[in-house]
Order: C-alpha cells, then sequence, then structure tokens
C-alpha cells in the first residue's frame, strides 16, 4: 500500500498475530504499492524481499524505490528478484511465480503472476498486471485456476480479461480498490 495506508497495514498484520514476515513482494513501482513498504520494514523483521524484474520497464518513483532498497539495506533484509518457476515457501503453502511480468513501456506490466497453493485452497495474484500479461500467462499455459483471485489492477478494466477470467474461474474475487 502507499504512505496513506501504511498505518492500516501494519496494524491488520499486528491484529492478525504476525510478529514477522517470511517475505515482502514488491510488484511494481507506483507509489500504491511502493509508498509504505519502508515503512513495514521498520515495523517488522523480514526475512527477505522479493521484486520484479526492474529491467522490463520504465521504472517510476526512483527515489521512492531507492529509498526503500536502502532500508532493506541497513535492515540487513536480503533482495532478490523473482523468476518464472521460482516457489518460496509459506507455511503450509508455496507461492509460485508462474510468469515474471513482460516487457513493457507500462511499469505495471512488470508485475509477477504469482499463485499461492495450500491444502485446500489456491489464490491467484497479478498485482496491476494488465492484459497483455494475462495474454502473456494463457500462452505460456500457466496454472492459472484459483479459488480465489485478487482482481488485477485493482479491478480495472485493464485487467481482468474474459479468457483469463474462464481460466482462473476463482469461487471468490476480493477487489481493492479505495
Amino acid at each position: 500500500g502507499g504512505r496513506e495506508t501504511q498505518d492500516a497495514v501494519a496494524d491488520y498484520l499486528r491484529a492478525a498475530g504476525v510478529e514477522e514476515l517470511d517475505y515482502l513482494i514488491l510488484t511494481h513501482t507506483h507509489s500504491d504499492h511502493l509508498g509504505g513498504m519502508r515503512y513495514i520494514l521498520r515495523q517488522f523483521p523480514v526475512k527477505q524481499v522479493l521484486l520484479p524484474d526492474f529491467d522490463k520497464a520504465p521504472l517510476e518513483y526512483r527515489a521512492t524505490l531507492d529509498g526503500f532498497l536502502a532500508e532493506a539495506e541497513a535492515h540487513g533484509v536480503p533482495r532478490h528478484t523473482m523468476r518464472q518457476g521460482e516457489t518460496y515457501l509459506l507455511g503450509r503453502g508455496t507461492l509460485t511465480v508462474l510468469l515474471d511480468g513482460i516487457e513493457s513501456d507500462n511499469a505495471n506490466n512488470i508485475c509477477p503472476v504469482m499463485r499461492f497453493d495450500a491444502p485446500h485452497l489456491r489464490c491467484l495474484f497479478t498485482g496491476d498486471a494488465e492484459e497483455p500479461v494475462e495474454q502473456a500467462a494463457l500462452a505460456a499455459r500457466a496454472k492459472l485456476r484459483a479459488d480465489v483471485f485478487a482482481a488485477g489492477h485493482h479491478g480495472s478494466s485493464t485487467s481482468n480479461g474474459e479468457a483469463f477470467l474462464k481460466k482462473v474461474r476463482p469461487d471468490l474475487v476480493v477487489v481493492s480498490c479505495g
């Protein structure tokens, strides 16, 4: 989230009993996804920062990104650029990078397509990735089926294409909009 929501995010995590984060994931550099991350680093121990491939699109909010990366370094938090096919263990579940974004003039399209699989639960996340990323995931024959889908780009019409949604076939869609 952004700076305006950073306190609410931290409070939510504390209320849920979170004391540390295995991963802090940055999907792309827009301020509504990056702005509060530095604050979260200060509030919780973080084991690893997962980043998109910044070489795939022009960087936006460079000063905010540099500040966040410097904060991670100051806390000794290792960082890693996510790649397609990588998996990360989370409790009894696994987070898999199905696609690591695409090359684009649009910073939204470096967002990875990720699926979390746990016993009896599959969740799909695309960040602010737009329809070209969805088409690339379809072309890559990614395993998109999920029980819960966090609607792409806050439910925007630039994402959540019909062909993509037919492959995901979610039981529940979460739309994060103001």
